[in-house]
Protein backbone atom coordinates (compact mmCIF):
# COMPACT_ATOMS: atom_id res chain seq x y z
CA UNK A 1 0.00 0.00 0.00
CA UNK A 2 1.27 3.45 -0.88
CA UNK A 3 1.84 6.07 1.88
CA UNK A 4 -1.05 8.25 0.76
CA UNK A 5 -3.37 5.23 0.65
CA UNK A 6 -2.39 4.15 4.15
CA UNK A 7 -3.10 7.69 5.34
CA UNK A 8 -6.54 7.50 3.71
CA UNK A 9 -7.25 4.22 5.48
CA UNK A 10 -6.25 5.73 8.83
CA UNK A 11 -8.38 8.83 8.16
CA UNK A 12 -11.39 6.65 7.33
CA UNK A 13 -10.89 4.56 10.47
CA UNK A 14 -10.57 7.70 12.58
CA UNK A 15 -13.92 8.92 11.25
CA UNK A 16 -15.52 5.51 11.78
CA UNK A 17 -14.16 5.10 15.31
CA UNK A 18 -16.55 7.75 16.69
CA UNK A 19 -19.63 6.12 15.11
CA UNK A 20 -21.79 3.37 16.65
CA UNK A 21 -20.51 -0.07 15.62
CA UNK A 22 -23.68 -0.89 13.66
CA UNK A 23 -23.19 2.14 11.35
CA UNK A 24 -19.52 1.65 10.54
CA UNK A 25 -19.84 -0.84 7.68
CA UNK A 26 -22.39 1.20 5.72
CA UNK A 27 -20.45 4.42 6.28
CA UNK A 28 -17.23 2.76 5.07
CA UNK A 29 -19.07 1.63 1.91
CA UNK A 30 -20.29 5.18 1.34
CA UNK A 31 -16.91 6.84 1.89
CA UNK A 32 -14.87 4.43 -0.21
CA UNK A 33 -17.35 3.19 -2.82
CA UNK A 34 -14.95 4.06 -5.64
CA UNK A 35 -11.82 2.77 -3.84
CA UNK A 36 -12.33 -1.01 -3.52
CA UNK A 37 -8.75 -1.77 -2.46
CA UNK A 38 -8.90 0.75 0.38
CA UNK A 39 -12.42 -0.33 1.28
CA UNK A 40 -11.15 -3.88 1.80
CA UNK A 41 -8.45 -2.63 4.17
CA UNK A 42 -10.96 -0.56 6.14
CA UNK A 43 -13.54 -3.37 6.36
CA UNK A 44 -10.82 -5.78 7.48
CA UNK A 45 -9.91 -3.33 10.25
CA UNK A 46 -13.44 -2.78 11.58
CA UNK A 47 -13.10 -5.60 14.15
CA UNK A 48 -10.14 -3.69 15.57
CA UNK A 49 -12.42 -0.72 16.21
CA UNK A 50 -15.13 -2.94 17.67
CA UNK A 51 -12.75 -4.61 20.15
CA UNK A 52 -10.52 -1.66 20.98
CA UNK A 53 -10.14 -1.30 24.73
CA UNK A 54 -10.57 2.50 24.55
CA UNK A 55 -12.22 3.90 21.41
CA UNK A 56 -11.37 7.52 22.18
CA UNK A 57 -7.74 6.57 22.69
CA UNK A 58 -7.86 4.53 19.47
CA UNK A 59 -9.24 7.48 17.52
CA UNK A 60 -6.48 9.72 18.88
CA UNK A 61 -3.88 7.05 18.17
CA UNK A 62 -4.79 7.00 14.50
CA UNK A 63 -3.41 10.54 14.24
CA UNK A 64 0.02 9.82 15.71
CA UNK A 65 3.17 10.14 13.61
CA UNK A 66 3.93 7.14 11.41
CA UNK A 67 7.64 7.83 11.08
CA UNK A 68 9.89 5.99 13.54
CA UNK A 69 12.97 6.23 11.32
CA UNK A 70 16.18 6.13 13.37
CA UNK A 71 14.55 4.32 16.29
CA UNK A 72 16.28 1.18 17.59
CA UNK A 73 14.03 -1.81 18.28
CA UNK A 74 16.30 -4.28 19.98
CA UNK A 75 19.14 -5.01 17.60
CA UNK A 76 17.29 -3.49 14.64
CA UNK A 77 17.71 0.18 13.75
CA UNK A 78 14.88 1.53 11.63
CA UNK A 79 15.63 3.36 8.41
CA UNK A 80 13.21 4.90 5.90
CA UNK A 81 9.62 3.75 5.42
CA UNK A 82 9.41 1.40 2.42
CA UNK A 83 5.78 0.34 2.53
CA UNK A 84 2.49 -0.12 4.34
CA UNK A 85 0.31 -3.17 4.69
CA UNK A 86 -2.50 -4.48 6.84
CA UNK A 87 -2.06 -2.95 10.28
CA UNK A 88 1.62 -2.06 10.04
CA UNK A 89 4.30 0.19 8.63
CA UNK A 90 7.32 -1.41 6.93
CA UNK A 91 10.78 0.09 7.39
CA UNK A 92 14.10 -0.74 5.88
CA UNK A 93 16.34 -1.55 8.85
CA UNK A 94 19.77 -2.79 9.83
CA UNK A 95 20.36 -5.93 11.86
CA UNK A 96 23.30 -4.87 14.05
CA UNK A 97 24.08 -8.42 15.14
CA UNK A 98 24.23 -10.02 11.69
CA UNK A 99 25.12 -6.82 9.84
CA UNK A 100 22.51 -7.22 7.16
CA UNK A 101 19.63 -5.22 5.73
CA UNK A 102 16.17 -6.40 6.74
CA UNK A 103 12.59 -5.18 6.61
CA UNK A 104 10.89 -4.46 9.93
CA UNK A 105 7.11 -4.26 10.05
CA UNK A 106 5.86 -2.27 13.04
CA UNK A 107 2.30 -2.52 14.34
CA UNK A 108 0.73 0.93 14.20
CA UNK A 109 0.36 2.21 17.80
CA UNK A 110 -3.39 2.77 17.48
CA UNK A 111 -3.98 -0.83 16.37
CA UNK A 112 -1.99 -2.06 19.36
CA UNK A 113 -5.07 -1.11 21.42
CA UNK A 114 -7.07 -3.86 19.72
CA UNK A 115 -6.59 -7.49 20.83
CA UNK A 116 -7.66 -8.64 17.37
CA UNK A 117 -5.07 -6.45 15.65
CA UNK A 118 -2.36 -7.71 17.96
CA UNK A 119 -3.35 -11.28 17.23
CA UNK A 120 -3.38 -10.67 13.50
CA UNK A 121 0.09 -9.16 13.69
CA UNK A 122 1.41 -12.09 15.74
CA UNK A 123 -0.23 -14.54 13.36
CA UNK A 124 1.80 -13.21 10.45
CA UNK A 125 5.01 -14.19 12.22
CA UNK A 126 3.71 -17.54 13.49
CA UNK A 127 2.35 -18.65 10.12
CA UNK A 128 5.18 -17.46 7.87
CA UNK A 129 8.20 -18.09 10.10
CA UNK A 130 8.31 -21.82 9.30
CA UNK A 131 7.91 -21.34 5.53
CA UNK A 132 11.16 -21.53 3.59
CA UNK A 133 10.54 -21.06 -0.13
CA UNK A 134 12.01 -18.81 -2.79
CA UNK A 135 8.55 -17.43 -3.62
CA UNK A 136 7.62 -16.56 -0.03
CA UNK A 137 9.18 -13.62 1.80
CA UNK A 138 11.21 -14.96 4.73
CA UNK A 139 10.29 -14.01 8.30
CA UNK A 140 13.25 -13.97 10.69
CA UNK A 141 12.21 -12.63 14.05
CA UNK A 142 9.59 -10.77 16.07
CA UNK A 143 9.41 -8.94 19.34
CA UNK A 144 8.35 -5.85 21.25
CA UNK A 145 10.48 -2.85 22.14
CA UNK A 146 9.77 0.71 23.26
CA UNK A 147 6.06 -0.04 23.27
CA UNK A 148 6.09 -1.17 19.63
CA UNK A 149 5.32 -4.67 18.40
CA UNK A 150 7.43 -5.62 15.38
CA UNK A 151 8.18 -8.41 12.93
CA UNK A 152 11.49 -8.80 11.05
CA UNK A 153 11.37 -10.00 7.45
CA UNK A 154 13.47 -10.43 4.35
CA UNK A 155 14.12 -7.11 2.64
CA UNK A 156 13.12 -7.39 -1.01
CA UNK A 157 15.36 -4.97 -2.90
CA UNK A 158 13.66 -3.05 -5.70
CA UNK A 159 10.32 -4.53 -4.65
CA UNK A 160 7.24 -3.65 -6.69
CA UNK A 161 3.83 -5.25 -6.18
CA UNK A 162 1.95 -6.95 -9.00
CA UNK A 163 -0.66 -4.24 -8.55
CA UNK A 164 1.59 -1.84 -10.47
CA UNK A 165 2.63 -4.22 -13.26
CA UNK A 166 1.59 -4.76 -16.88
CA UNK A 167 2.69 -8.11 -18.27
CA UNK A 168 2.44 -9.98 -21.53
CA UNK A 169 0.27 -13.11 -21.21
CA UNK A 170 3.37 -15.30 -21.24
CA UNK A 171 5.09 -13.31 -18.49
CA UNK A 172 1.88 -13.35 -16.45
CA UNK A 173 1.86 -17.15 -16.75
CA UNK A 174 5.47 -17.33 -15.52
CA UNK A 175 4.76 -15.13 -12.51
CA UNK A 176 1.55 -16.93 -11.52
CA UNK A 177 3.22 -20.34 -11.88
CA UNK A 178 5.90 -19.22 -9.40
CA UNK A 179 3.24 -17.88 -7.02
CA UNK A 180 1.43 -21.23 -7.21
CA UNK A 181 4.63 -23.04 -6.26
CA UNK A 182 4.98 -20.79 -3.22
CA UNK A 183 1.35 -21.44 -2.26
CA UNK A 184 1.85 -25.18 -2.65
CA UNK A 185 4.70 -25.02 -0.12
CA UNK A 186 2.47 -23.04 2.23
CA UNK A 187 -0.45 -25.45 1.85
CA UNK A 188 1.79 -28.46 2.44
CA UNK A 189 2.73 -26.85 5.77
CA UNK A 190 -0.96 -26.43 6.66
CA UNK A 191 -1.13 -22.68 6.04
CA UNK A 192 -3.87 -21.13 3.86
CA UNK A 193 -3.00 -17.50 3.04
CA UNK A 194 -6.63 -16.27 2.56
CA UNK A 195 -5.57 -12.88 1.18
CA UNK A 196 -3.78 -13.58 -2.10
CA UNK A 197 -3.96 -10.38 -4.16
CA UNK A 198 -1.63 -8.30 -6.37
CA UNK A 199 -0.62 -6.04 -3.48
CA UNK A 200 0.55 -9.08 -1.48
CA UNK A 201 2.85 -10.36 -4.22
CA UNK A 202 6.11 -8.45 -4.57
CA UNK A 203 8.62 -8.70 -7.40
CA UNK A 204 12.33 -8.57 -6.66
CA UNK A 205 14.68 -6.55 -8.86
CA UNK A 206 15.39 -9.83 -10.69
CA UNK A 207 11.67 -10.41 -11.31
CA UNK A 208 11.12 -13.19 -8.75
CA UNK A 209 7.66 -13.03 -7.14
CA UNK A 210 7.44 -13.21 -3.34
CA UNK A 211 4.23 -13.77 -1.38
CA UNK A 212 3.93 -11.49 1.67
CA UNK A 213 1.49 -10.64 4.49
CA UNK A 214 0.25 -13.82 6.17
CA UNK A 215 -1.74 -11.76 8.68
CA UNK A 216 -5.05 -13.38 7.68
CA UNK A 217 -3.63 -16.88 7.23
CA UNK A 218 -5.43 -19.94 8.53
CA UNK A 219 -2.89 -22.21 10.18
CA UNK A 220 -3.95 -25.79 10.86
CA UNK A 221 -1.53 -25.92 13.78
CA UNK A 222 -3.76 -23.56 15.73
CA UNK A 223 -7.24 -24.87 16.47
CA UNK A 224 -8.86 -21.53 17.31
CA UNK A 225 -9.42 -19.05 14.49
CA UNK A 226 -10.12 -15.92 16.52
CA UNK A 227 -10.16 -13.60 13.53
CA UNK A 228 -12.89 -15.54 11.77
CA UNK A 229 -14.87 -16.03 14.93
CA UNK A 230 -14.99 -12.30 15.58
CA UNK A 231 -16.29 -11.66 12.07
CA UNK A 232 -13.27 -10.17 10.37
CA UNK A 233 -13.50 -9.89 6.61
CA UNK A 234 -10.83 -12.49 5.83
CA UNK A 235 -9.69 -11.36 2.42
CA UNK A 236 -9.84 -8.54 -0.11
CA UNK A 237 -13.14 -7.94 -1.88
CA UNK A 238 -12.31 -8.63 -5.54
CA UNK A 239 -10.10 -11.66 -4.83
CA UNK A 240 -12.28 -13.51 -2.32
CA UNK A 241 -13.63 -16.93 -3.23
CA UNK A 242 -17.34 -17.87 -3.32
CA UNK A 243 -16.93 -19.83 -0.07
CA UNK A 244 -15.43 -16.75 1.63
CA UNK A 245 -18.44 -14.61 0.69
CA UNK A 246 -21.09 -17.31 1.13
CA UNK A 247 -24.17 -16.26 3.08
CA UNK A 248 -23.67 -19.31 5.26
CA UNK A 249 -20.15 -19.89 6.50
CA UNK A 250 -18.35 -22.55 4.48
CA UNK A 251 -14.98 -24.23 5.06
CA UNK A 252 -11.97 -22.28 3.80
CA UNK A 253 -9.30 -24.60 2.38
CA UNK A 254 -6.36 -24.42 -0.01
CA UNK A 255 -8.97 -24.17 -2.80
CA UNK A 256 -9.67 -20.64 -1.56
CA UNK A 257 -6.11 -19.58 -2.39
CA UNK A 258 -6.39 -21.27 -5.80
CA UNK A 259 -9.47 -19.17 -6.57
CA UNK A 260 -7.72 -15.99 -5.40
CA UNK A 261 -4.60 -16.65 -7.49
CA UNK A 262 -6.97 -17.28 -10.41
CA UNK A 263 -8.47 -13.82 -9.81
CA UNK A 264 -4.95 -12.35 -9.73
CA UNK A 265 -4.13 -14.16 -12.99
CA UNK A 266 -7.33 -12.84 -14.58
CA UNK A 267 -6.38 -9.28 -13.60
CA UNK A 268 -2.87 -9.66 -15.00
CA UNK A 269 -4.37 -10.82 -18.30
CA UNK A 270 -7.27 -8.37 -18.53
CA UNK A 271 -6.13 -5.44 -16.32
CA UNK A 272 -9.36 -5.60 -14.34
CA UNK A 273 -10.81 -8.00 -11.73
CA UNK A 274 -13.11 -10.83 -12.85
CA UNK A 275 -16.05 -9.44 -10.85
CA UNK A 276 -17.02 -5.83 -10.22
CA UNK A 277 -19.88 -3.89 -8.65
CA UNK A 278 -20.79 -0.53 -7.17
CA UNK A 279 -20.64 -1.90 -3.60
CA UNK A 280 -19.02 -4.83 -1.84
CA UNK A 281 -22.45 -6.48 -1.61
CA UNK A 282 -22.81 -6.37 -5.41
CA UNK A 283 -19.29 -7.74 -5.89
CA UNK A 284 -19.97 -10.57 -3.44
CA UNK A 285 -23.23 -11.42 -5.20
CA UNK A 286 -21.42 -11.52 -8.54
CA UNK A 287 -18.70 -13.77 -7.09
CA UNK A 288 -21.34 -16.14 -5.70
CA UNK A 289 -23.67 -16.30 -8.69
CA UNK A 290 -22.13 -14.96 -11.91
CA UNK A 291 -19.36 -16.35 -14.13
CA UNK A 292 -16.27 -14.17 -14.55
CA UNK A 293 -16.41 -11.78 -17.46
CA UNK A 294 -15.14 -13.26 -20.69
CA UNK A 295 -11.42 -13.12 -21.31
CA UNK A 296 -10.46 -11.30 -24.50
CA UNK A 297 -9.86 -13.45 -27.58
CA UNK A 298 -6.38 -11.98 -27.93
CA UNK A 299 -5.35 -14.03 -24.85
CA UNK A 300 -4.16 -17.58 -25.67
CA UNK A 301 -7.10 -19.94 -25.21
CA UNK A 302 -5.06 -22.28 -22.99
CA UNK A 303 -4.36 -19.46 -20.52
CA UNK A 304 -8.03 -18.49 -20.50
CA UNK A 305 -8.94 -22.14 -19.83
CA UNK A 306 -6.48 -22.35 -16.92
CA UNK A 307 -7.81 -19.10 -15.48
CA UNK A 308 -11.46 -20.18 -15.76
CA UNK A 309 -10.71 -23.50 -14.07
CA UNK A 310 -9.11 -21.73 -11.10
CA UNK A 311 -12.18 -19.44 -10.86
CA UNK A 312 -14.83 -22.16 -10.76
CA UNK A 313 -17.53 -21.65 -8.12
CA UNK A 314 -17.26 -25.09 -6.54
CA UNK A 315 -13.91 -25.78 -4.81
CA UNK A 316 -13.95 -29.37 -6.11
CA UNK A 317 -14.12 -28.08 -9.71
CA UNK A 318 -10.91 -26.06 -9.39
CA UNK A 319 -7.39 -27.40 -9.58
CA UNK A 320 -6.82 -30.08 -6.96
CA UNK A 321 -3.73 -28.22 -5.75
CA UNK A 322 -1.66 -25.13 -6.41
CA UNK A 323 1.01 -27.47 -7.78
CA UNK A 324 -1.45 -28.78 -10.39
CA UNK A 325 -2.17 -25.23 -11.56
CA UNK A 326 1.57 -24.46 -11.70
CA UNK A 327 2.09 -27.64 -13.73
CA UNK A 328 -0.57 -26.62 -16.28
CA UNK A 329 1.01 -23.17 -16.62
CA UNK A 330 4.41 -24.80 -17.12
CA UNK A 331 2.88 -27.03 -19.83
CA UNK A 332 1.69 -23.93 -21.65
CA UNK A 333 5.11 -22.29 -21.32
CA UNK A 334 6.79 -25.41 -22.76
CA UNK A 335 4.31 -25.61 -25.61
CA UNK A 336 2.77 -28.86 -24.32
CA UNK A 337 -0.99 -29.56 -24.18
CA UNK A 338 -2.55 -28.42 -20.91
CA UNK A 339 -4.61 -30.81 -18.78
CA UNK A 340 -7.46 -28.41 -18.02
CA UNK A 341 -10.44 -28.54 -20.34
CA UNK A 342 -13.22 -26.01 -20.91
CA UNK A 343 -16.31 -26.58 -18.84
CA UNK A 344 -18.65 -29.11 -20.48
CA UNK A 345 -22.15 -27.98 -21.52
CA UNK A 346 -23.71 -30.32 -18.94
CA UNK A 347 -21.57 -28.90 -16.14
CA UNK A 348 -22.35 -25.37 -17.30
CA UNK A 349 -26.07 -26.15 -17.03
CA UNK A 350 -25.59 -27.65 -13.56
CA UNK A 351 -23.55 -24.62 -12.48
CA UNK A 352 -26.24 -22.26 -13.73
CA UNK A 353 -28.92 -24.29 -11.97
CA UNK A 354 -27.05 -23.90 -8.68
CA UNK A 355 -27.57 -20.14 -8.72
CA UNK A 356 -30.27 -19.06 -6.26
CA UNK A 357 -31.84 -16.65 -8.76
CA UNK A 358 -32.04 -19.37 -11.38
CA UNK A 359 -33.60 -21.81 -8.91
CA UNK A 360 -36.20 -19.22 -7.92
CA UNK A 361 -36.92 -18.44 -11.58
CA UNK A 362 -37.31 -22.13 -12.39
CA UNK A 363 -39.62 -22.59 -9.41
CA UNK A 364 -41.76 -19.66 -10.58
CA UNK A 365 -41.81 -21.03 -14.12
CA UNK A 366 -42.91 -24.43 -12.81
CA UNK A 367 -45.67 -22.80 -10.77
CA UNK A 368 -46.81 -20.84 -13.82
CA UNK A 369 -46.52 -23.93 -16.03
CA UNK A 370 -48.55 -26.14 -13.66
CA UNK A 371 -51.12 -23.40 -13.18
CA UNK A 372 -51.34 -22.91 -16.93
CA UNK A 373 -51.67 -26.67 -17.44
CA UNK A 374 -54.50 -26.78 -14.92
CA UNK A 375 -56.31 -23.93 -16.67
CA UNK A 376 -55.74 -25.62 -20.04
CA UNK A 377 -57.16 -28.89 -18.74
CA UNK A 378 -60.29 -27.19 -17.42
CA UNK A 379 -60.79 -25.34 -20.71
CA UNK A 380 -60.24 -28.57 -22.63
CA UNK A 381 -62.89 -30.38 -20.55
CA UNK A 382 -65.36 -27.58 -21.17
CA UNK A 383 -64.58 -27.61 -24.90
CA UNK A 384 -65.13 -31.37 -25.04
CA UNK A 385 -68.44 -31.03 -23.20
CA UNK A 386 -69.55 -28.34 -25.64
CA UNK A 387 -68.58 -30.53 -28.58
CA UNK A 388 -70.54 -33.49 -27.18
CA UNK A 389 -73.55 -31.26 -26.52
CA UNK A 390 -73.39 -29.89 -30.06
CA UNK A 391 -73.20 -33.43 -31.45
CA UNK A 392 -76.24 -34.50 -29.40
CA UNK A 393 -78.21 -31.42 -30.44
CA UNK A 394 -77.30 -31.93 -34.10
CA UNK A 395 -78.32 -35.58 -33.95
CA UNK A 396 -81.61 -34.68 -32.27
CA UNK A 397 -82.33 -32.09 -34.96
CA UNK A 398 -81.58 -34.59 -37.69
CA UNK A 399 -83.87 -37.14 -36.03
CA UNK A 400 -86.72 -34.66 -35.81
CA UNK A 401 -86.31 -33.83 -39.50
CA UNK A 402 -86.18 -37.52 -40.47
CA UNK A 403 -89.31 -38.69 -38.62
CA UNK A 404 -91.90 -36.86 -40.84
CA UNK A 405 -90.17 -38.16 -43.94
CA UNK A 406 -90.32 -41.76 -42.68
CA UNK A 407 -93.98 -41.43 -41.69
CA UNK A 408 -94.90 -40.21 -45.14
CA UNK A 409 -92.92 -42.85 -46.97
CA UNK A 410 -93.92 -45.77 -44.76
CA UNK A 411 -97.23 -44.83 -43.10
CA UNK A 412 -98.27 -48.34 -42.13
CA UNK A 413 -94.98 -49.15 -40.50
CA UNK A 414 -94.32 -45.78 -38.81
CA UNK A 415 -97.95 -44.53 -38.28
CA UNK A 416 -100.00 -47.57 -37.38
CA UNK A 417 -102.33 -45.53 -35.14
CA UNK A 418 -103.31 -43.22 -38.00
CA UNK A 419 -102.18 -40.12 -36.26
CA UNK A 420 -103.69 -37.27 -38.33
CA UNK A 421 -100.57 -35.24 -37.94
CA UNK A 422 -98.94 -37.72 -40.28
CA UNK A 423 -101.50 -38.44 -43.07
CA UNK A 424 -101.01 -41.35 -45.36
CA UNK A 425 -99.65 -40.60 -48.76
CA UNK A 426 -102.39 -40.37 -51.47
CA UNK A 427 -102.09 -43.50 -53.68
CA UNK A 428 -103.44 -41.64 -56.74
CA UNK A 429 -100.51 -39.26 -56.62
CA UNK A 430 -98.19 -42.20 -57.00
CA UNK A 431 -99.70 -43.12 -60.33
CA UNK A 432 -99.51 -39.59 -61.68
Amino acid sequence: MKPEEFSEVLAALEALAVLPAERRHDEAERRLADRPELLSEVLASLPFLDEAEDESELSAGLRVSLDHSGLALGRYRLGPVVGFGGVGIVYEARDAELDRAVAVKVLHPSFALSPVARERFAREFRSAAALQHENIARVYDSGESQGLQYCVMELIHGAASLRDQRFTPRRAAEVVAAVCRGLQHSHAAGVVHRDVKPANILLTAEGTPKIVDFGLARDERFAVDRLTRTGELAGTIHYMSPEQVARRREPVTHATDIYSVGAVFYELLMHRPPHEGQTSVQVFESIREEPPRRIDRSIPVDLATICYKALRKQPSDRYASAAAMADDLDRFLRGDPILARPESPARTVLRVLRRPRVRVSIALLLVVAFSGWGVYQRLEVRRSERQRQEIFEDQDRRNRELIPILLKQFPDEYNPTGDPRFPKEDPDKKDD
